[in-house]
């Protein structure tokens, strides 16, 4: 399930498995993974700003904060 406006929307993070609510994580994300070999095949999973943030290298720029 994927976020929307409004306290009730909320998805689960990839990466924790907690609910991921917009009010609280305006920064929360939807992720698309997709393989570079040219397949039309595509998988879209959420994650918290905070998990992504910290299993991003750290040479890594984040733009969203």
């Amino acid at each position: 399930m994927g976020p929307t406006a409004g306290d009730s929307a909320r998805a689960t993070c990839c990466f924790c498995h907690d609910v991921i609510r917009v009010s609280e994580d305006e920064y929360g994300m939807q992720v698309q993974l997709a393989p570079m070999a040219g397949s039309k095949v595509m998988q879209v999973m959420w994650t918290h700003s905070s998990c992504l943030r910290d299993r991003l290298h750290p040479h890594m720029a984040v733009w969203w904060e």
